[in-house]
């Protein structure tokens, strides 16, 4: 039996040093008679006092998009806000195996959706606020065994709090209520050999509640976990409903006929004794239920309560907490080659609250769930003919992409901002490999209204535009927002 220990996470380091934030007059500038259009240049090496050593481009003397060196970390991206690190792009800390963080950053910490890397193999994307974990986010922490544990939940403050699945590299699983970072509150918890608790929680234990009926090791039985060593036995003691148990089997119920055979209680009938009144628990084998399924496993009253239930479509693998009704927690698998399964909370056979999900193809999905569609935050992977995947992190509403979100293409371009329909539709920034980005207003992918990155691709530096239609882009030639005019991607004069 394992013991539910706490898995720590590494406090950010996310906090630009004090210099990252100092004004423009402390900054190196360029002095000159002021032109009408701007002076764009490329430069290599460039020292800023009290921010640091930059590469790419600068506007009028600023970093506008590049590389920026400090004694502590590595940022490349955009610089929206003259010297500071307010922009989207990614900070590496110096040294070997080194943090880094990829998304938005506002005065050098990230806000809003973004990516971490922590020493050690730790991976998280979700929602930042003030540089800490604050919203919804997917954590992955490698265990010493090569496997991972992993959380997809809320968060606050750098801590996990509300609600939330976790994922045990054993196989055992939770879904419900955190607090303090773990498992406290109301919530359900299941063991790889199928018992199950649900009820409350205290530092990871059970405290109160239903001890699911299954089997471990071979015995069936009511299990209980210590609260202070961890380890388990099987109960022995009275349930809530009066039901007495003795070494994880049910004994008699509460209410029986008396004390012998002849008393006052009896069916009427000289020496005949009424029966107890403690629930029937069985186990059964292929017991075939109407309009339901077959069924393997334990009943209560001729009831299913945990085990496999077949059906013509799929094969469901938990507990049953409504009778012949799928509501609960567990498994379905849709029958056929590499078929479709769910895995989470069910009510009556549909997900709902945290759940997980594998299409048929490979494609994996961890998040909220409403009336058995996508419906909150959740964690997509869709993977390509190439073998490389594209992921979304973000909102969905009622099975499609919608709110804000972060999305990450295979070949290394990404995009953090609105989704409507399914699909990039609002405000946001995209980035592109060669150091290009466009931030504004999109619709249906493509950039229509906005500010064009100045950067690098395919060594050629200028402004860059994505056909609508085709999704082929150009360098732009036209007239920005501000009247300067492009040729071919260069700037060449401002009206």
């Amino acid at each position: 039996m394992m013991t539910l220990k706490k898995r720590l996470l590494p406090l950010a380091l996310i906090a630009c040093s004090a210099f990252c934030v100092a004004g423009l007059a402390a900054c190196d500038t360029d002095s000159g008679d002021e032109t009408k259009e701007p002076v764009v240049e490329q430069v290599t090496d460039k020292v800023y006092e009290n921010f640091g050593t930059f590469t790419g481009t600068t506007v009028d003397g600023v970093p506008s998009e590049g590389t920026l060196v400090t004694t502590d970390y590595t940022y490349t991206g955009t610089f929206t806000d003259g010297y500071r690190i307010t922009g989207t792009g990614t900070m590496t800390y110096n040294g070997e195996d080194a943090d880094w963080f990829k998304g938005t950053f506002v005065n050098g910490q990230l806000e809003g959706f973004g990516q971490c890397y922590y020493k050690g193999g730790y991976i998280g994307i979700g929602e930042w606020s003030a540089g800490k974990i604050d919203g919804t986010a997917y954590f992955v922490w490698p265990q010493p065994d090569g496997s991972c544990d992993w959380y997809l939940g809320d968060w606050e403050g750098q801590i996990r709090s509300g609600e939330g699945r976790y994922q045990f590299s054993n196989g055992c699983w939770y879904i419900g209520e955190f607090k303090d970072d773990w498992i406290n509150g109301e919530g359900v918890f299941h063991w790889t050999g199928g018992n199950f608790f649900d009820g409350t929680f205290a530092g990871g234990n059970p405290v109160k509640g239903t001890y699911g009926f299954g089997q471990m090791d071979g015995v069936q039985g009511y299990i209980w976990v210590d609260a202070e060593t961890g380890a388990w036995s099987w109960y022995t003691g009275e349930l809530e409903d009066g039901t007495k148990v003795e070494n994880g089997q049910i004994v008699t119920g509460d209410n029986t006929a008396g004390d012998d055979t002849t008393g006052d209680d009896t069916t009427g009938d000289e020496g005949v004794t009424e029966e107890p009144s403690g629930p029937v628990v069985e186990q059964v084998t292929d017991r075939v239920y109407e309009n339901f399924g077959t069924f393997t496993g334990t009943t209560v009253d001729g009831v299913p309560t945990e085990g496999t239930l077949v059906t013509t479509d799929y094969t469901y693998v938990g507990t049953f907490t409504n009778g012949c009704t799928i509501t609960g927690t567990g498994r379905k698998t849709f029958n056929g080659e590499d078929p479709t399964w769910y895995e989470g909370t069910f009510v009556n056979g549909e997900l709902e609250g945290y759940g997980q999900v594998y299409y048929t193809g490979g494609c994996i999905g961890i998040g909220q769930w409403k009336a058995g569609k996508i419906d909150g935050t959740a964690y997509f992977v869709w993977p390509q003919g190439n073998g490389a995947y594209d992921w979304y992190l973000g909102e969905w509403s009622n099975q499609q992409r919608s709110g804000q979100g972060h999305y990450q293409f295979n070949n290394g371009c990404w995009y953090v901002g609105e989704f409507a329909n399914d699909w990039i539709n609002g405000k946001g920034v995209f980035h592109w490999v060669g150091g290009n980005y466009f931030d504004g207003t999109f619709e249906n992918g493509s950039p229509m209204k906005g500010t064009y990155g100045f950067g690098q691709m395919d060594g050629v530096q200028g402004y860059i535009w994505v056909d609508a239609e085709t999704g082929a882009w150009s360098w732009y030639t036209g007239a920005l927002e501000d009247g300067t005019q492009v040729e071919n991607g260069q700037i060449v004069a401002a009206e």
